[in-house]
């Protein structure tokens, strides 16, 4: 079993973009365009199907914060104006691009640095379902019938 990676180190691979686990591959290859895997390591970034749903939820409260925090006082003090309204509202959408690739780079920090190990998933998939029992034919016929159904 590995042993417990450091937070701090974890948390300073994350704010600069590099992989949790080593700190040397990317998280993302470009833009918005996520890496698979460490191109140094080999660590899986997904680690399971909506894994990065947390990193999401991260980003949601995170930039809500922050809008809240750096653009609604200027709006109290300007006014309810439509173009102050809009000015807030872009901010707010600006805030949200710009923070994603952060957020979500922190969320996968956090998660190596409470599970270090690699999951089942990252192992080669197993292949493909195996064919219904025979011993079990109303299974089959069940499964045949619910799918003539749908069209």
């Amino acid at each position: 079993m590995a042993d417990r990676p450091i937070l701090r180190s974890t948390l300073l691979r994350a704010a600069r973009l590099r992989c949790a686990a080593c700190g040397i591959g990317r998280v993302y290859r470009r833009g918005l365009v996520r890496s698979e895997l460490c191109s140094h390591c080999g660590w899986r970034f997904e680690r399971g199907e909506g894994h990065w749903v947390g990193g999401s939820e991260l980003h949601m409260f995170a930039i809500f914060g922050l809008s809240a925090t750096l653009l609604l006082p200027p709006l109290f003090l300007v006014g309810f104006t439509t173009a102050a309204m809009a000015a807030v509202v872009a901010g707010s959408a600006a805030l949200s691009v710009a923070g994603l690739r952060w957020s979500r780079s922190f969320f996968l920090a956090v998660d190596y640095f409470l599970d270090p190990r690699p999951d089942a998933d990252d192992r080669e998939p197993p292949g493909p379902l195996p064919a219904p029992s025979p011993d079990l034919p109303g299974l089959a016929t069940r499964r045949r019938r619910g799918t003539a159904r749908v069209r």
